[in-house]
Formats: C-alpha cells, sequence, structure tokens
C-alpha cells in the first residue's frame, strides 16, 4: 500500500511537473513566437536599408565613373605591382590605345626613356615613405610616338588594420606639354637677353617694379668697381648701389633727383650724358619695362663715352656735318636659326631695313639683304656661330627699297638650355655714313698720295736738271785751273767754285728737307761694319784739314762701342755725321774737332749708342740754342754771310735722327766750344767686320802707282758731263770707253771685262738701275765688276735705290776731279 502511494505522489508529482513544463514550453513558444515576428520584422528593414543603400551605392559610382569619364584630366589606377587597372576615356585618347592594350601592362611603359628611372624613382620613395598625397612631372610617349609632359597627382590606398597594406595607386594627370614648350621658350628668350646683356660693350642694370636689382653685366659692374661681380648686385635694392657708388658722379645730389625723376615719369630717355667725377663722361639711357600695360621695372644702359666725346669734338671742329653720328647710333636686333631663317625681328631693324615684321620671319637673312659677293662671308660667319663664337665685322645690306646701307654687326650665338647653339643673334648699326666718309677720306688720301708723288718726281727732276748742268759748270771750272789761268782769270775761277759749291748746298739740303717733310725718307736697315764707317769719316775729314794743323779724332770708349757687324742704316748714319762733322769743321777755325762714340745700353741683341760731335769753336750763344734745329735758321746773320749756309742741315739731321728712334740734343758755351750728342738704336749681328759697299777685285795696282791702264766704262748720256769725265780720264791716261745709255751699257758689258763701271742714274731707253740689275743678273764678264752710281740727285731714297739695284757705292754730282780720282782709287786699290 505504501508502495502505492508514493507511486501515486510521484506520478502527481510527474504530472503536476509536466503540465507546469507544458505551460513554461508554451510560454516560450511565445515569446520565441514573438521574437521570430521581431527578427522577421528587423530581416525586411534591413533587405530593405541594404536595397536603398545598394541603389545609392550604384547611383554615386554611376556619377562617379561618368565624372571621371568625362574629366579633362588624364584618371588612371595602379594595383600595388604598378599594373594599370584602370585608365578613363581622356587617358586612352592621350595615349592612343584602347583598354584591352592598356589594362594590365606596366605603367612605366608609358613613360619616356628619358624619364624612366626618375619615374620609377619617385615611385619607389612614394612606396617606402607612405606618402599619401604626392605631385610630379615627367615625360610619357604615346602610341603615336608623340611626347607627352604630364604633371601627376598620385594618392596612395591603403588596407584597414595596423599593416596599412597599399592597395592600389590612384593618380590624376594633366597635360602640361604647352605649359612646359611655354617655359623652355621663356627660358630660351632669358637665355637671348642673357648672352645678348653679356656681349654688349654697354653696361647694362634691371630692376623691378619694387627697384630690385635682377640683372647686371660685368661691364656695368666695371664702369664702378672692376672687382664689383654681377651676382653681388642681384638682389640688392638699387637705393643701397646709388647709397654706395653716388660719389662716383659729379653733382650727387643732381644725380640722384634725376635718377627719382626719370622712375616716376617712367618715360623712355636715350642718349643721356651723366659726368663723373674722375673726369669720365657716361651715356645713359632709360627704358621702362611694361607688358599689358602693367609696368614690370626699367633697364639702365651706360656706356663710356669718353673718347667718343674727344673724338666728336675733333670732328665738330673740323666738319660740322658729320656732329651727332656716334650720339644717334641705334641697334637693329635680328635672329635667326641654325638654317639662318628669321625667328625674331626687332622693330629698329625692321625700321632700318624698312620691312614690316612679318615680311621677315620665316626667310633667310643673308639671301635677303645680302649682295651676292658676301654671301661666302657671311657663310663664314655662320660657321662661327656653329662653333659657339661671336665676332663682329661690316657688310652692306640691301632694304627693301633696293637701297643699300652699310652696317656694323656684332653676332653671337643663342645656346639652348641644354648648352646646344639653336642658332644667333646679330646687333645691327647703321654705319653708311661713316662709310661715306671712309671714301671722302680715301679719294682725299688718293689725291694727296698722287700729288706727293708728282713732287717727288718734280724733286727728282729738279735735282737731276739742275745738278747735271751744275756737275759740267764745276767740271769745266776744274778743268780751267789746269790751263795756267791769269791772275784775273784765277779771281773769277775762284768765284765761281765758290758759288758753285754754295749752290751745290742749297740744293741738297732743300730738296733733303722736302723729301723729309713728304715722308719719303725711310729707314733701310742693312748689315755694315761701324767702326770702319766711323774711321772712313775720320780719315775724310783728316785729309780735308791737312796741312792745316787742326787734327781730327774719332774716340772709342774702351770696350764699349761694338765691334763686327750691327744693322741699321749706314746711309742716313753717314749724312748725320757728314753734316755734323761738317759744321764742326766750318766753325772751328783753329782748334780740333771730332767724334766720340759709347754704348749706353745693351739689351739681348740690341744696342743703344751714343755719339758726341765735338769742336773748340766760337759755339753758341745759350738763347740762340733751342733755334738751331728749326728751319732757315742760325745763329746770327753774320754767320750766314761769312759761312754762306742755309740753315737747314740740323733741322735735317735731327729729323733723320728721330727718323731711326733716336734723339739730338746739344751744349755750347761761347768761345769755348760745341758738343752735340744724339743716340741712336743698332743690333748686333756678331758677324766679323766685312765691307758693305764695296766689291773685292783681284788687280791691287798696276805696278807703275797711277791710273795708266785701268779699263773703265763710261756710262752717260749728257754730252757735256761725258767731256768732263772723258777730259780727267783721258788726262789720267785711263783706257775707257763711253756707252750713252743703259742698253748700250749692258751691250758692252756683255762683250768686254772692266776694271770699274761708272753708272749715270737717269738716262733714257734703259736707266741705271735697270742697267745694273742686268748686269748683275746675268753671266758676263762684268757681273762682278764695282759699280758707282753717277747720281745727279740728292734724294736719299734713289742713293738706296743704288744700292739695292746692286751698284757697290755712289758720287753725287757735281763732283771734282780729286772726288773722283778719290772714288778711282778707292775701288782699284790705287795708291
Amino acid at each position: 500500500m505504501a508502495s502505492i502511494d508514493l507511486w501515486q505522489r510521484r506520478w502527481e508529482e510527474e504530472r503536476t511537473a509536466r503540465l507546469e513544463a507544458e505551460k513554461r514550453l508554451e510560454r516560450k513558444a511565445s515569446e520565441l513566437f514573438e521574437a521570430n515576428e521581431q527578427l522577421r520584422t528587423l530581416n525586411e528593414q534591413l533587405k530593405r536599408k541594404i536595397n536603398e543603400r545598394a541603389e545609392a551605392l550604384r547611383d554615386s559610382e554611376l556619377r562617379y565613373r561618368q565624372l571621371i569619364e568625362s574629366a579633362s584630366d588624364i584618371i588612371y589606377r595602379l594595383d600595388e605591382n604598378g599594373l594599370l587597372t584602370y585608365v578613363n576615356p581622356i587617358g586612352l585618347e592621350k595615349f592612343g590605345y584602347n583598354p584591352e592594350e592598356s589594362m594590365g601592362r606596366l605603367f612605366v611603359d608609358f613613360i619616356h626613356p628619358e624619364h624612366k628611372e626618375e619615374v620609377i624613382s619617385f615611385y619607389n620613395q612614394v612606396r617606402e615613405t607612405q606618402q599619401e598625397r604626392s605631385y610630379f612631372e615627367f615625360k610619357a610617349i604615346a602610341g603615336n610616338g608623340e611626347e607627352l609632359w604630364l604633371g601627376q597627382n598620385l594618392q596612395l590606398i591603403f588596407s584597414n588594420g595596423p599593416e596599412r597594406k597599399i592597395l592600389e595607386y590612384i593618380a590624376v594627370a594633366r597635360d602640361i606639354t604647352a605649359r612646359r614648350a611655354a617655359e623652355r621658350e621663356l627660358q630660351t628668350t632669358q637665355l637671348r637677353l642673357s648672352s645678348l646683356i653679356t656681349n654688349l660693350h654697354a653696361g647694362v642694370l634691371v630692376e623691378d617694379q619694387n627697384r630690385h636689382i635682377v640683372l647686371v653685366n660685368q661691364n656695368f659692374c666695371n664702369l664702378f668697381d672692376p672687382s664689383l661681380r654681377p651676382n653681388q648686385l642681384v638682389g640688392l635694392h638699387f637705393s643701397q648701389f646709388i647709397e654706395k657708388y653716388q660719389h662716383f658722379f659729379a653733382g650727387e645730389s643732381t644725380f640722384t633727383s634725376r635718377i627719382e625723376a626719370l622712375i616716376s615719369q617712367k618715360e623712355p630717355v636715350i642718349n643721356e650724358t651723366v659726368e663723373m667725377v674722375d673726369g669720365r663722361y657716361l651715356e645713359r639711357n632709360y627704358i621702362p619695362i611694361f607688358s599689358a600695360g602693367a609696368y614690370l621695372g626699367h633697364l639702365w644702359q651706360y656706356t663710356d663715352v669718353t673718347d667718343r666725346n674727344q673724338s666728336e669734338a675733333l670732328i665738330r671742329r673740323s666738319e660740322e656735318k658729320y656732329r651727332g653720328i656716334i650720339e644717334n647710333m641705334e641697334l637693329g636686333l635680328l635672329e635667326v636659326d641654325n638654317e639662318d631663317r628669321i625667328t625674331k625681328v626687332y622693330d629698329r631693324f625692321c625700321k632700318m631695313v624698312g620691312y614690316e615684321a612679318s615680311e621677315l620671319l620665316g626667310k633667310k637673312a643673308a639671301a635677303l639683304f645680302m649682295p651676292p659677293n658676301y654671301l661666302d662671308l657671311m657663310d663664314m660667319q655662320h660657321q662661327k656661330r656653329q662653333q659657339g663664337e661671336s665676332s663682329t665685322y661690316e657688310v652692306p645690306m640691301r632694304k627693301k627699297n633696293g637701297d643699300t646701307i652699310w652696317v656694323l654687326i656684332s653676332g653671337a650665338p643663342i645656346f639652348d638650355e641644354e648648352g646646344k647653339v639653336e642658332g644667333s643673334i646679330g646687333m645691327h648699326y647703321d654705319i653708311t655714313y661713316r662709310k661715306q666718309l671712309e671714301d671722302d677720306l680715301a679719294l682725299a688720301k688718293q689725291v694727296a698720295e698722287a700729288s706727293q708723288e708728282a713732287e717727288k718726281q718734280f724733286l727728282a727732276n729738279m735735282s737731276h736738271e739742275i745738278r747735271t748742268p751744275l756737275n759740267a759748270i764745276v767740271g769745266m771750272a776744274n778743268l780751267l785751273y789746269d790751263t795756267s789761268p791769269n791772275p784775273q782769270q784765277l779771281e773769277y775761277l775762284d768765284i765761281l767754285k765758290v758759288s758753285s759749291n754754295f749752290l751745290l748746298s742749297l740744293i741738297s739740303d732743300l730738296l733733303d728737307m722736302a723729301k723729309i717733310e713728304a715722308g719719303r725718307v725711310e729707314v733701310n736697315s742693312r748689315p755694315f761694319d761701324l767702326l770702319g764707317t766711323l774711321r772712313t769719316m775720320q780719315k775724310t775729314f783728316q785729309l780735308k784739314v791737312e796741312g792745316e794743323g787742326r787734327p781730327v779724332s774719332v774716340e772709342f770708349e774702351s770696350n764699349s762701342c761694338p765691334e763686327g757687324m750691327v744693322l741699321g742704316d749706314e746711309m742716313l748714319l753717314t749724312q748725320i755725321l757728314l753734316n755734323l762733322l761738317g759744321n764742326a769743321d766750318k766753325f772751328t777755325e783753329r782748334g780740333a774737332f771730332g767724334l766720340r762714340v759709347r754704348e749706353v745700353e745693351r739689351r739681348g741683341e740690341s744696342t743703344l749708342l751714343e755719339f758726341q760731335v765735338y769742336d773748340s769753336g766760337k759755339g753758341i750763344p745759350e738763347e740762340k740754342l733751342d733755334l738751331i734745329f728749326q728751319k732757315f735758321q742760325q745763329v746770327n746773320d753774320s754767320s750766314r754771310q761769312k759761312h754762306q749756309g742755309t740753315g737747314l742741315g740740323l733741322a735735317i739731321v735731327k729729323q733723320l735722327i728721330l727718323l731711326q728712334g733716336g734723339e739730338i740734343k746739344v751744349q755750347s758755351r761761347l768761345r769755348q766750344g760745341t758738343t752735340f750728342t744724339f743716340t741712336l738704336p743698332y743690333r748686333l749681328l756678331h758677324e766679323p767686320a766685312r765691307s758693305t759697299q764695296k766689291t773685292d777685285v783681284s788687280l791691287k795696282t798696276n805696278g807703275q802707282g797711277t791710273l795708266e791702264g785701268y779699263r773703265i766704262l763710261v756710262v752717260e748720256d749728257n754730252l757735256l758731263n761725258q767731256k768732263y769725265i772723258s777730259t780727267l780720264l783721258s788726262k789720267w791716261k785711263v783706257n775707257f770707253q763711253l756707252a750713252k745709255d743703259g742698253r748700250e751699257a749692258v751691250e758692252m758689258a756683255q762683250k768686254k771685262a772692266y776694271q770699274l763701271i761708272l753708272m749715270d742714274i737717269q738716262m733714257p731707253i734703259m736707266n741705271g738701275y735697270e742697267s745694273t740689275i742686268a748686269i748683275r743678273s746675268t753671266s758676263n764678264p762684268n757681273q762682278q765688276t764695282p759699280i758707282v752710281a753717277l747720281t745727279a740727285s740728292a734724294m736719299l731714297d734713289q742713293r738706296n735705290m743704288a744700292l739695292t739695284s746692286g751698284m757697290n757705292d755712289f758720287l753725287s754730282k757735281p763732283f771734282t776731279p780729286t772726288q773722283l780720282e778719290e772714288k778711282l782709287k778707292e775701288f782699284l786699290h790705287y795708291d
């Protein structure tokens, strides 16, 4: 029973528990149903929101794609490996590819080879630094080979999470090819301007609108401080420069106020002259710079015109019509490329040639402007530009109207940013007026030279025509002395002799001075024996004063006068010494006169010798010393009457010394004597002394001590002179023959050997120079025979011409029997 009750209690408890569980389950089922309902409602709401967001995203993506595909910029995406995943249509169009050709390719495949390494380096740097946004410019290449400059804005897309892994690159690039070209053109223009300003002879300084110095050349710096460099001025305010250097200008306050006035007026001012405290004059140009009406700054140009102003003053005094040529000069600028095609032309050049700029661009400059015979010159100048050289030259140019102008062109190469020549710029300065002046001067020079040549011929003819008959007069007078004249006849002969000698001296001095003043005397430097020449001079004057008890000396300072051969003009030295020693002899009635020589300086092979011609004569008053080297001046009138001088000798001596690079001075005391000191430069040859005028002959004497039997050819066209010379030679029993002109002399020299030839200079058919050259240059018995010129000319150049043609010496007409005899002795070695 008990067990049944227990079972019943348990069953009741289970039934109760089951009912309780069913109720709990029913409650839970109800809650679950409500929860499901809520979940379903939420799902529906979520689905609705998802659909709404998906629709909004599709709309946004559509708008974004439309924006990207219609954008004017190039937009592209790259994955983490640099492969293209997207390119918008404008990008495909720019590069000339379709999507299939571009997608999946490496981005660097589209980069220009010159920039590929730079682009790769840029992307590597961006990846390493994880810089989200960056900008870079590079050159790409399209499918058709066209080059494009791109300016790229790059953005990196990272993954979420701490690693920040790069998922892709998004780039927006803009075609900047046109901008780059404009920048290059601007840079080229700057290079042109810089080259132009650097090569200008003027000083140039450019300020910006705020008066800061932005450009200056070295020539500007040199005007104030040669040690100053342009980079020291660039960036300074112009007032800083003025403050430091305004003291260079005369009238500092006026200079400063004028500067401020020019800047405030902003009007061009050209060719304004500014005076400097050191005496220089600068020409100033002020040029304001405007662009599209906006003031950008101004340019200063300073040119040192000191020398030009002095030249202009001379021109104004001599010829008023040429005043202002330099003041009004302007430059016309022209630029050409490497093919000589005009690329840029400036207004001033257009005005210069009469063309509009549009008519010139693209034309070949040389073919358009140059005469045909100047094209080779222009081609040579073009080659210089290609080699980077500048040059200046003068050429004629054709204007549009057919007129020709002369221009001075200063040409310089134009370099690109890589330093290669891409053309040239020429600055043209109109020198037509100067050329006209040069032509006038050339014509005047021709007229003057013709006049001088006529004067020279007149002098030579006058010398010949006067001295030739004078030779006959003097000669015949000397012959009359041998005819036993009575005392009255002897007196007349003495008067004739003195008057003839005076006339000869007068003619010689007048002709020599005329020759010097006409500029026809030239230094003819040849090797000669200096010591031998000086000793000959001593012997000449010793013979002249022999028997008068007046010694003549030639003194050499110990180890001072160079021995051997020297290079100089022996003829001019001889004439100087003959004149000075002749004066010393003339003015020394009692006592000695002579010559001292010493070396005062030696540099290498050059020596400077000092010659002193002294005498113990009457001397010269101190107040007269400044007059003696002037033409037609003598110490006093009594001297002129007593010594019969022309007053030209010392003037000639001074000019001949100056002509050789020497100088002369005089010291004198009354009744004590006079010393003339002069210097002459020579060149040492280190050769042993040898004769410079005389040709060796094998015959020394005839064994009898006379002239008898010597064979002499006399070439003379004047009958009176033939008579004079024939009489003398016959008297001396010389075996001589006469030739009346140079051609006959050559023919006679071909047939017979002579021991001496006396050769007149001016003769018909063939003159003495031509005859001598013919004898010396052809094989004949007299090729080495001494030839002495018988010249009726006192002109120095004709004496030099005699030696140059091959003659050994000369004897000036008129000559005395003694002079002729001495010359025969000299060359026949007769004693």
